[in-house]
């Protein structure tokens, strides 16, 4: 029988959980009932153009400024002594410089395998932030819960990879 979009069959390839992501902050920020995160890091890179000489090939050069990231954090207001460490762990700029260990963020990500090829591995992720400092919080209430949700959105000067 010939698929009704007529596209070839697939077959399942294999399947992981990951059942113990967790982000944390140097001074420990369990409990904050963290909803999502998104995480970018970027650097501007700017094209200088040479002029060049009759009959030849002009040159492009590629100019590299510094990095930034953003994070963008979606949560439920829960536990006071939790909300109260996050904003002061990632709010005071004052610190950033006298203690960085305070401005670190880390995501670690660690995927359980159930159902795949042997001999493959699913990689572990560690992402870690630094210089991260709150940028913005927002508040929202629905009526139908009572739910009390924060946006924040906080910049980082540099992050490392580890797989």
């Amino acid at each position: 029988m010939a698929d009704l979009f007529n596209r070839t069959p697939m077959t399942p390839g294999g399947a992981f959980t990951i059942d113990t992501g967790v982000i944390g902050g140097s001074g420990g920020i369990s409990g904050i009932l963290m909803q999502s995160i998104q995480v970018t890091y970027q650097r501007p890179v700017s094209r200088v153009f040479e002029l060049g000489a009759a009959g030849k090939p002009n040159n492009i050069y590629y100019v590299q400024g510094q990095p930034q990231g953003n994070i963008q954090i979606a949560r439920i207001v829960g536990f006071t002594a939790a909300v109260t460490a996050f904003l002061a762990e990632f709010g005071d700029a004052c610190t950033i410089a006298s203690h960085p260990e305070k401005h670190t963020l880390t995501l670690n990500l660690t995927p359980s395998q159930c159902d795949g090829p042997a001999g493959v591995a699913v990689p572990k992720v560690k992402l870690k932030m630094t210089g991260v400092l709150l940028t913005s919080v927002g508040y929202s209430v629905q009526a139908q819960n009572l739910v009390i949700n924060e946006n924040s959105a906080a910049e980082f000067v540099s992050m490392e990879y580890e797989v």
